[in-house]
């Protein structure tokens, strides 16, 4: 609901300062009118890049300010919230002095700021971006997915084109790193996802990006964004061969994208090209897949996942494709090492994984939609696939 007047709007980017940890900033018509900061800073590190969150036409988005942290905007017809500033990583004395230069603060007050600054809550670039998507709905009324923050469409595809146009000219140096980042449960869902060859699965998981905070390997901000990026592309690089991609090419394609990660020096930059690596994983185990299945089984899979919705068995299919039962079943248990029954089942239940996580619809509405007989029996096979309940992965990790 969008806030009533002024006040209602104070109230709202009161209550998300408090929570979060970040400072909050409320400007009408270019005058702020509002601001809450948890602790104590002799001047607004915000002072520094005003200028320029003032100057953002967009309704909503981020910046990278002066001192290697990043502010976040909400733009409307007469107000304009800034939050902001937060990092990956903690504040060191390095960004705090930068922003004692910067804000010319005097000797007196300088040990003080060091302390407040360093007291500013740290969230990842995601977490950041979903309390920008909140005070948009509550400021704007309107609902935007993370990606139109995180992933700007205009440099996905710059990127895109410069990616495909140098990838056959380079060959790089693989350096593997073996680091712990990603939130087990989030960096087990996208290799899921990439072993696949899920392209809607993951679209709908950046859509509905959990707020993650990665484990911290550097105390800079972008080197830390560079470890993460490495470490996610060795374990992609490793699925896709477990998914059937060559060797050689899910190597070269790690090497590759490292060496452009390492080249920046921007964290949009790196959150772009990172999503653009998955992406293209993905596609490339599809088409290794696709190269190794006759005709007959590619008609099989797409003929299942195209009647979820339905109680299909091995009989609708062959059926369909006017060949025999056991001649479809020893093909499609050849080609793609799983039967065809199996494969019927593990479609559905990924699909009712995610309506579990990504809609609204009761675990009654998704058995009935993906075609189980009961609910009983859909909670007992989806347990047997997933290792736990429809409920259990609908709450999600405590």
């Amino acid at each position: 609901m969008k806030p009533k007047n002024r006040d209602d709007l104070i109230y709202i980017c009161s209550l998300v300062a408090n929570n979060v940890g970040i400072p909050v900033r409320v400007f009408e018509n270019g005058n702020q009118i509002f601001s809450n900061v948890s602790v104590y800073l002799p001047i607004d590190p915000l002072s520094l890049d005003l200028d320029v969150l003032l100057s953002c036409t967009q309704e909503v988005g981020y910046v990278l300010g002066k001192t290697d942290c990043y502010f976040g905007y909400v733009n409307s017809s007469s107000y304009s919230v800034i939050i902001g500033p937060s990092k990956e990583t903690s504040f060191d004395v390095d960004n705090a002095r930068s922003l004692i230069e910067g804000l010319k603060i005097s000797e007196e007050e300088k040990q003080l700021f060091q302390s407040g600054i360093k007291s500013i809550k740290t969230m990842s670039l995601n977490a950041f971006a979903q309390i920008l998507c909140l005070i948009e709905y509550l400021l704007n009324g309107h609902k935007i997915a993370l990606e139109e923050i995180i992933l700007e469409q205009k440099t996905q595809a710059e990127l895109t084109n410069k990616l495909n146009s140098q990838q056959a000219n380079d060959a790089l140096d693989f350096s593997e790193q073996d680091t712990h980042t990603m939130t087990y449960i989030a960096e087990q869902r996208i290799l899921e996802i990439v072993k696949n060859g899920d392209l809607k699965g993951f679209n709908d998981f950046v859509r509905n990006y959990p707020a993650l905070q990665g484990g911290t390997m550097s105390t800079n901000q972008i080197r830390q964004m560079k470890n993460v990026f490495i470490n996610t592309a060795t374990l992609v690089s490793r699925t896709a061969i477990q998914a059937g991609m060559d060797v050689d090419d899910a190597l070269n394609l790690s090497d590759y994208y490292i060496r452009q990660c390492e080249l920046s020096s921007d964290v949009s930059a790196i959150g772009n090209l990172q999503y653009t690596m998955i992406i293209d994983y993905i596609k490339k185990i599809n088409e290794a897949n696709e190269r190794i299945l006759s005709l007959t089984s590619r008609k099989a899979r797409n003929f299942v996942r195209d009647n979820l919705t339905f109680p299909i068995t091995t009989q609708d299919v062959a059926e369909h494709l006017s060949v025999s039962r056991p001649y479809l079943s020893a093909l499609f248990k050849k080609e793609n090492g799983v039967a065809l029954s199996d494969y019927i089942v593990t479609e559905k239940i990924n699909e009712a994984s995610r309506m579990l996580e990504y809609t609204n619809k009761s675990i009654l509405e998704i058995s009935t939609c993906l075609g189980f007989s009961s609910q009983s029996h859909f909670t007992k096979v989806f347990k047997k696939y997933k290792g736990c309940t429809p409920k259990q992965l609908r709450k999600g990790p405590r």
